[in-house]
């Protein structure tokens, strides 16, 4: 299975998202997986970082996506993908799922 990860916190060890989410892609990677992580940094290219909410989702969209399986979009990034998904997935072959903040807060 071929699964992306898209976070848009920064690749910082000290964030409990970044180090949640790269456990996750360790732990299917080590199951034979083949599993990314796309952070902010990735998608960021111009224009100051409080506009990420508005900026990184179409930065996204602008990759192949359709070659995985399965997209989890962390927080706000799935939108645009969403809303392009006619265009971009139409057989709408893509698995997709969002994740939100929940316990790794604590857990770390």
């Amino acid at each position: 299975m071929r699964v992306l990860f898209a976070i848009h916190s920064p690749a910082d060890g000290g964030t409990a998202v970044f180090r949640t989410v790269g456990k996750r892609v360790e732990a299917l990677r080590e199951q034979g997986h083949e599993a990314d992580l796309l952070t902010g940094g990735d998608l960021r290219r111009l224009g100051p970082e409080r506009l990420d909410p508005l900026l990184l989702p179409p930065a996204l969209c602008r990759r192949q996506l359709s070659r995985y399986d399965a997209v989890v979009f962390h927080s706000h990034l799935g939108w645009a993908f969403h809303a392009a998904r006619p265009w971009l997935d139409p057989d709408r072959r893509v698995v997709t799922m969002t994740s939100f903040h929940g316990l790794e807060p604590m857990y770390h």
